[in-house]
């Protein structure tokens, strides 16, 4: 199961950006954390139980917690790790959160029409590097920028690489000039950093604190069980 390392940034001081973010803290963790309920709560309808193929047919799938948190929050379950959320949060602009298997962009959208005078910034990149990322800013609904790379491709590679403040050889991966792209060669210690690197194109993003990159494999492992929609600082699960 892929987990996403997600950034969401309010282009004001962080003063001003601090209400946005009590708002969207999980209260079970504190500021710096993120309850998707507080942007779009999950209706009392809908069934938040262990879901069988039984009760799936009997209140329909559009009424299970899967899909309903699919459709209206972008991935099935609540964000994962609020503690280390929280703990990594500097009282700076920007909040780190970890997904499971999706970005939440259709959220941050939602929460531009909650808060619709500053400008959001949001970034995202997928620990199976290079598979899902990307950037995009929006202010008051409405889109500002996007920039979403093929999967796979060197520039999502590279952005990613970005995002998690991480590099090539980390991953076993090294630049091919023949293919323009990064190709895997076995394990780390096997990847021979002094070989030529590509041209970096310069990513207009910001960069994310030491202390809130930091740690990341270990937030991204850690994994405990609760329930998908509620507050909780436990990973949710089914």
């Amino acid at each position: 199961m892929a987990i996403i390392r997600n950034f969401l940034r309010v282009q004001l001081p962080p003063e001003q950006a601090m209400p946005v973010f009590r708002f969207l803290q999980d209260d079970t963790a504190g500021i710096g954390s993120i309850d998707f309920c507080k942007i779009e709560p999950m209706p009392p309808w809908v069934f938040g139980g262990v879901l069988t193929p039984e009760l799936e047919k009997k209140y329909e799938a559009k009424n299970c917690w899967p899909q309903w948190s699919k459709i209206h929050w972008g991935c099935m379950r609540n964000a994962i790790n609020p503690l280390d959320s929280a703990a990594a949060y500097d009282f700076g602009n920007i909040i780190q959160f970890d997904t499971e298997e999706s970005d939440v962009r259709i959220l941050v959208r939602k929460l531009s029409l909650i808060f619709k005078k500053p400008p959001f910034s949001y970034l995202w990149a997928d620990e199976e590097i290079g598979r899902s990322c990307g950037m995009l800013g929006y202010r008051d609904g409405v889109q500002d920028y996007e920039v979403l790379p093929e999967p796979y491709s060197r520039r999502a590679y590279e952005l990613s690489f970005d995002i998690l403040g991480s590099r090539p050889e980390e991953y076993g991966l090294t630049y091919d000039p023949q293919s323009n792209n990064y190709v895997y060669v076995g394990h780390v210690e096997s990847v021979k950093t002094e070989r030529e690197q590509p041209e970096r194109e310069e990513m207009k993003i910001w960069q994310p604190s030491k202390r809130s990159s930091s740690d990341g494999a270990s937030a991204m492992q850690n994994s405990r069980s609760g329930h998908p929609h509620r507050s909780s600082s436990t990973v949710k699960t089914g």
